[in-house]
């Protein structure tokens, strides 16, 4: 009988041993993300939840690809964030349609759309894990307020408001290019045709859009486009036939592109005409602050 019970206990001792191996060594496996494989399936999943979509767009001889798949879909704080999506992993060579609707020419391309389909924020290759943090935390934290437009726009891509409302937020939270793709549908919307104070509050913000990013940018070309198409929307804004709200605003906004574009005389034309009709606005002593400091630089036209 000790013999017996001498075994059981070791038998005993032996069976705990296995199981406090198996639960040390539970930690070291990784979480995972568990992705749909079925677009359809995945958006059906997110109408039901009212959740957002995470589209990854791949394929299977895409190197970059699969570097992401092990240095930054493997990370613990990448499955965290993703898992406030619905998850749908689509090889572009099986989906040729998806890869149509979304010109995922240029992979690895990650989406997130809300539930209903609408494209909120993307990015193509591969930047870095801190960009994709960025975009993906934008839409999971802002989620609630951006399906009540994301969602109008899904069922009528047309809705002038809804587009605009989307517009403002990429630009609060500085996604100029985003902002102005919803701006730019805004402005072909039967909404700003018909009304003039919606066309022009938008005009306004797609000139300051330009300015955004103009100053972005290296390539002194591309900057100087965008100085002549943010003129073109301040001076549309200004002549749009309505009693605008923000007229400072916009002859502000002309002011730092002659600036940009070297034309002082230009600039200080505009400043007088800001100065005599509003000599007391915020907009009037930027520009004041401005010319004042170009012309210490002595650039002059």
């Amino acid at each position: 009988m000790a013999g017996l019970d001498g075994l059981a206990a070791m038998r005993s001792l032996l069976v705990c041993t296995l199981l406090a191996a198996t639960f040390s060594a539970a930690p070291l496996s990784a979480d995972e993300i568990v992705w749909h494989t079925s677009y359809k399936n995945a958006a059906e999943e997110a109408k039901r939840l009212e959740k957002p979509l995470l589209i990854n767009l791949w394929a299977e001889r895409c190197r970059t690809c699969l570097e992401m798949d092990e240095s930054f879909w493997a990370r613990q704080d990448t499955i965290d964030l993703a898992n406030r999506f619905v998850r749908v992993k689509v090889d572009v060579n099986r989906s040729r349609h998806l890869q149509r609707i979304y010109q995922a020419y240029d992979l690895p391309m990650l989406l997130l759309t809300s539930a209903g389909g609408t494209e909120l924020l993307r990015a193509q290759g591969y930047p870095g894990p801190a960009p994709l943090h960025q975009i993906m935390t934008v839409v999971a934290d802002n989620y609630e307020d951006l399906a009540l437009f994301a969602d109008r726009v899904a069922e009528n891509d047309k809705d002038g408001i809804a587009l605009v409302r989307l517009g403002h937020f990429f630009y609060e939270q500085g996604f100029f290019t985003v902002s102005n793709d919803f701006y730019r549908r805004a402005l072909r919307s039967p909404d700003a045709r018909e009304d003039k104070a919606l066309k022009a509050e938008v005009l306004v913000a797609v000139g300051w859009n330009h300015l955004r990013l103009a100053g972005q940018l290296t390539d002194r070309d591309q900057a100087m486009a965008y100085y002549s198409d943010a003129l073109k929307s301040f001076e549309e804004y200004l002549t749009i036939g309505v009693e605008v709200e923000r007229p400072d605003v916009a002859l502000f906004g002309q002011i730092v592109c002659h600036l940009a574009r070297g034309e002082l005389s230009d600039a200080s034309a505009v400043f007088e005409r800001l100065e005599a009709s509003h000599p007391d606005s915020d907009a009037t002593a930027q520009a004041r602050r401005q010319i004042e400091r170009t012309t210490g630089r002595g650039s002059r036209r």
